[in-house]
């Protein structure tokens, strides 16, 4: 960023507007990509690692999610962090 520049990139921790709005879209993709693959959110849950209660709040997207937990939950679905992010099953 060039010195004396005031722009920042969104903040995605927290509770704010992209934050949840990028909480949400990840949500719903999981969602999706889990019914395409006949698969629970549940047994995404199991299959990525991750406790019941954790899945429920990343699925009612209360809370932040790591990256690591998004590799854990796109390796679950079999699908790439971006394509878990995007929402798109196509690949680059």
């Amino acid at each position: 960023m060039p010195a004396g520049s005031t722009s920042r990139r969104p903040s995605l921790k927290g509770n704010s507007p992209e934050s949840i709005r990028f909480r949400s879209q990840v949500s719903s993709n999981i969602a999706r990509f889990a019914s395409a693959r006949n698969k629970s959110r549940l047994e995404v849950a199991r299959l990525a690692g991750l406790s019941e209660s954790r899945m429920s709040d990343i699925n009612q997207a209360t809370t932040t999610l790591s990256g690591l937990e998004l590799t854990m939950i796109a390796r679950a679905l079999d699908v790439s962090v971006d394509q878990l992010v995007s929402g798109c099953l196509e690949g680059p």
